[in-house]
């Protein structure tokens, strides 16, 4: 097996850098997010050839391919105070062969434990309907507390990295709606 590193060095830090955008304090008014409250009739579906994934109608969807990622979906920041949007963006990386879920969240694993980030969590999810890898980390970016939960998936010979950043203080609250999002997404 050709190493993997230059792959999932590029997908961890693509999506854990476009994480990273902060609000620059523009004046701009301030939405309230009641994203909590939501119930998931109201929210949008995205649906593509290879997956589909569905979000609150509050969120703004973004899927240029700017930064190499397939989509972005942001939420909407709740104060000024907030200097970090949380989002969810996915990438996919055309894997060069035939690569087993444990071996590319192997080299996920190592490529973030040798960066600045610190790994929380790492385990594996089985269920009837969907078999994923999922990693929870966190560090510090240009003076920003930030973790980061992402999930990675293999089929087909392309690995899915779907992850959620928010700030390391608001984690845990932001977390709630993330993990909704992100339990709606599937791979077709």
């Amino acid at each position: 097996m050709k190493k993997l590193a230059p792959i999932v060095v590029i997908s961890v830090f693509i999506i854990a850098l476009n994480a990273c955008r902060t609000d620059k304090g523009t004046g701009d008014p301030v939405k309230e997010s009641k994203d909590e409250a939501i119930e998931q009739k109201d929210w949008k579906t995205l649906e593509k050839p290879e997956y589909s994934i569905q979000y609150p109608e509050s969120w703004t969807l973004e899927n240029s391919g700017a930064d190499g990622t397939m989509f972005t979906i942001t939420s909407t920041l709740v104060s000024n105070k907030d200097s970090i949007t949380e989002n969810i963006d996915m990438k996919i990386d055309n894997l060069p062969e035939e690569v087993t879920l444990e071996e590319f969240a192997q080299d996920a694993i190592t490529t973030i434990e040798s960066s600045i980030f610190t790994i929380l969590t790492k385990e594996r999810v089985k269920s009837d309907k969907d078999d994923y890898y999922k990693l929870i980390f966190s560090g510090d970016k240009d003076g920003v507390g930030v973790k980061i939960e992402q999930h990675y998936r293999v089929k087909n010979n392309k690995a899915y990295v779907i992850g959620f950043m928010s700030s390391k203080v608001d984690f845990d609250k932001d977390k709630v709606v993330a993990q909704r999002i992100l339990n709606t997404f599937k791979l077709k």
